[in-house]
């Protein structure tokens, strides 16, 4: 009996613990998850597209022909961006229920994302506080509050060949390349 009633207290103790992330609790922030919006695959698209143009195109010579093969694809989830653009430095106050309006324009910043592939520099913008754009609801009245940006970055690895132009040559592996591209964002109003 006694087994059973120390089984069942360990059980009890096992199932009602529940893992937490640190990483995904502010510290210096007392925040509210707003919502996450993914990006328009045709922009997805067009950028991986442009990054394996810009990677093909950098040995490029007029006697070889370049292709890559998709070998796999992680993902570096909630990547901290920082704050929308166009923001008062010491944040907005809503006196009554108010919202933002985000865009994903402005200057880029430089952020570092770790995969199974390894770490890697992007430069990604924060977008911007605007007249239009997607419409984030502040849950804050009365409280100065600031927009922040997380992103979702997805880095595909390819195996890039080539072979010459002229002739029926052979494919040849030259190396890998990797594209990295934001596809998901992540809105959280907090309060400054």
């Amino acid at each position: 009996m006694k087994k059973i009633v120390s089984l069942l207290v360990f059980l009890s103790i096992l199932v009602s613990s529940t893992p937490i992330n640190a990483q995904e609790i502010p510290t210096d922030e007392t925040s509210q998850e707003a919502f996450v919006i993914p990006v328009p695959q045709e922009e997805i698209d067009r950028e991986e597209q442009q990054q394996l143009e810009q990677q093909n195109s950098k040995g490029r010579t007029p006697l070889y022909e370049y292709k890559t093969e998709l070998v796999g694809t992680q993902i570096a989830k909630k990547v901290k961006i920082g704050y929308a653009e166009g923001q008062p430095p010491k944040g907005t106050i809503f006196h009554s229920p108010g919202s933002f309006y985000w865009s994903n324009s402005g200057s880029k910043v430089t952020v570092t994302i770790s995969v199974a592939y390894g770490a890697y520099s992007i430069g990604v913008t924060p977008g911007s506080i605007s007249g239009t754009g997607v419409v984030v609801k502040s849950p804050y009245t009365g409280q100065a509050v600031k927009l922040l940006i997380h992103k979702d970055i997805e880095v595909k690895k390819y195996k890039q060949y080539r072979k010459t132009v002229m002739g029926s040559g052979k494919w040849e592996y030259v190396g890998d390349v990797y594209t990295k591209v934001p596809v998901l964002n992540h809105f959280t109003v907090v309060k400054v």
